[in-house]
């Protein structure tokens, strides 16, 4: 017994004692020196199970001394899911500029930046002087014009006059009648409305300044509701469709939401291979702000009615199997049984079991690198497997 506790601690020792001269550092030797050193911990770790073994089939109570009760897990079937993580940014759904539809002056501007308006609400108004000139003009120049075309037509009613006057006198009036519609929808356009509801976020223009059309005057932004825009890689083109659920975080603001993929990008960017993947928020408080950084996690992976365990819980011995520590009850008695599992997709510190172990199987959680195959133990059941 004695001797076999002695070997057990040189073997330990020389492990840790192993030289650790590394000479000069570089990202590629320590790379190394990792992997030989997780081979000599599974060849170890190995070792001491045999060694417990031993132990055990010397004084079936040793380890009972040192374990008083572990705790196990009860195997369950879930679903399982994994996902893939991609970052975006959050972008107005409504972004528009504001221009004036008629040249000139800008006289008022009631708008800042930051300034929050309503669709249809007055923004700023160009100068109209010239204009209103003008329909003055045009007024008096069409009262001479009604009144020459009335006197032509009654002279006409009763054939006297040629008839090109007439013409002409007809054709004055209607033409003035129509540029005075003309300017009177331009004094119209003076006036500049807010095209959507949202904040204004860029200015471009001043009062006082001249404007034209089409020229911006100010940006504006309707962030009630925004949208996740991700560069998603090509490789999950068939992952992920229209109306798909996705899972959007905002690492900022601690926010996570379930929404549905609105757009689909019918385009692969050939520099990075990706293409647009787009979901619609819900932004009644205003608290997501365009730029701002977001997670898209979009489903890559479901399995119905899956064994799911732990990563932690999972070991792999010297030969590369993977295996779990479970409860077998013998005559009354919990005995440690190793059993190798086949492990499927991985996420999150959660691993699917393929084979190895069924449901209502006892999973030992508490104390694993303690144990050694067939040790009788007792176990503090902590109830089903969390999910």
């Amino acid at each position: 017994m004695k001797n076999i506790l002695i070997f057990m601690s040189i073997i330990l020792l020389a492990s840790c004692g192993a030289s650790t001269n590394q000479g000069e550092a570089s990202v590629e030797g320590l790379s190394k020196l990792i992997k030989e050193k997780e081979k000599q911990m599974i060849v170890l770790k190995t070792e001491i199970d045999s060694i417990k073994r031993q132990i055990t089939k010397l004084d079936p109570d040793y380890f009972k001394k040192e374990i008083k009760s572990l705790e196990v897990i009860t195997v369950m079937e879930e679903d399982f899911k994994s996902y893939y993580e991609v970052q975006g940014l959050i972008n107005a759904e409504e972004e528009v500029v504001i221009s004036s539809e008629m040249p000139g002056r800008l006289t008022t501007l009631n708008i800042e930046l930051g300034s929050n308006v309503t669709k249809g609400q007055l923004i700023g108004t160009v100068d109209t002087e010239g204009t209103e000139k003008q329909i003055e003009e045009l007024k008096k120049s069409l009262e001479l014009a009604v009144d020459v075309y009335d006197r032509q037509k009654r002279l006409w009613d009763q054939n006297i006059g040629s008839e090109i006057q007439f013409l002409q006198a007809k054709n004055n009036k209607e033409r003035l009648e129509k540029t005075l519609v003309s300017a009177q929808l331009a004094l119209k356009k003076s006036k500049i409305y807010a095209p959507v509801s949202g904040s204004i976020a860029m200015m471009m223009a001043e009062k006082g300044e001249m404007v034209s059309p089409g020229v911006p005057i100010a940006r504006m932004m309707s962030t009630s509701k925004v949208k996740l825009v991700a560069d998603v890689p090509e490789k999950f083109v068939r992952n992920v469709k229209k109306n798909d659920k996705v899972l959007v975080k905002v690492p900022a603001l601690d926010y996570s939401n379930e929404v549905n993929v609105s757009r689909i990008g019918n385009y692969i960017h050939p520099n990075n291979r990706t293409f647009e993947v787009e979901a619609k928020l819900s932004n009644p408080g205003g608290l997501l702000k365009p730029n701002l950084l977001a997670m898209m996690y979009i489903n890559d992976y479901t399995s119905k009615k899956a064994i799911v365990l732990d990563q932690n819980l999972v070991q792999q011995d010297i030969s590369g199997e993977y295996f779990v520590f479970t409860a077998k009850e013998e005559n009354g008695k919990y005995i440690v049984e190793k059993r190798i599992v086949e492990l499927g997709r991985s996420y999150e510190n959660r691993v699917e079991i393929k084979s190895g172990i069924a449901v209502n199987d006892r999973v030992i959680k508490s104390g694993i690198s303690y144990l050694a195959e067939g040790q009788e133990i007792s176990i503090q059941d902590s109830g089903l497997e969390e999910k």
